[in-house]
């Protein structure tokens, strides 16, 4: 009993400092709305995207980087578990020539934009379920209006979609 009592303490304390440090460590968070949850391949994936700066201090971000990442979790079946075989991660390398579109954040401000990403049939193992989640990140160390540039990577909320054949 003293070890069962130990190892669901061990457990708790874990968790709780894991869940602390997955919702502290960054100020940028980001909201993904799908326009529809089914898609067939070929066609595209048309979405919104929200990223607040949820921190206390002004930030720059670049509005171009969001999106720049995107994870399609492949679910089995009708279940929650993930097929780590079907899953894949879409995202945009920069360029020699990149042009970045920076934006301050005051405290609380968000940023909106709506953009789309075609399913390209062969990004994917299979049709089916997807567990999908926006990121964005942000790798370039400089600063704007005198104010440092957001560095890291956040992702969103996860939204379940369908990704059918559809010929």
């Amino acid at each position: 009993m003293v070890k069962l009592s130990l190892i669901l303490t061990l457990i708790g304390v874990f968790g709780f400092f894991y869940d602390g440090l997955g919702q502290t460590s960054s100020p940028v968070r980001i909201k993904f709305e799908p326009k529809y949850r089914s898609a067939c391949f070929g066609s595209s994936l048309d979405y919104a995207a929200k990223l607040t700066n949820n921190g206390n201090n002004s930030i720059v971000i670049d509005a171009n980087r969001i999106g720049s990442i995107i994870y399609f979790d492949r679910l089995v079946n009708n279940t929650e578990k993930l097929d780590l075989l079907g899953s894949v991660a879409i995202g945009e390398s920069l360029t020699s020539h990149y042009r970045p579109n920076f934006i301050v954040l005051q405290s609380m401000e968000s940023y909106d934009i709506n953009q789309s990403l075609v399913l390209k049939r062969d990004s994917f193992s299979k049709p089916g379920r997807y567990r999908v989640r926006v990121g964005y990140e942000q790798t370039l160390n400089n600063t704007f209006e005198g104010i440092d540039v957001w560095e890291g990577t956040t992702t969103s909320n996860p939204v379940v979609i369908s990704i059918n054949g559809c010929r």
